[in-house]
């Protein structure tokens, strides 16, 4: 399996891969790096589920690290920042 990066910063179309990666694996996760703290999603989570866009701006302002497998993402994580992610209550 491979862990991917999505982020505005390092490519102007992230918001549109990342949109078509989760429509690819609707049983992947990632990470969001938010300003505060890094979160683990499943794909389908309330939080992004319903993004527009149009009002909210990109998906990609905060980087993402994405896979289908929960293990590997999780020790790329770690290996990065030292730390384990948040879990998201609304979806895991």
């Amino acid at each position: 399996m491979a862990v991917l990066h999505f982020h505005k910063a390092a490519d102007p179309s992230a918001h549109e891969n990342f949109v078509r990666w989760c429509a690819q694996n609707p049983l992947g996760l990632f990470v969001n790096y938010g300003p505060r703290e890094a979160m683990l999603h499943r794909v389908g989570c309330p939080h992004t589920a319903n993004w527009r866009r149009e009002e909210w701006g990109d998906l990609e302002h905060n980087r993402k690290l994405c896979s289908t497998d929960e293990q590997e993402l999780l020790d790329h994580h770690l290996r990065e920042s030292g730390e384990h992610p948040t879990k998201c209550s609304d979806c895991l």
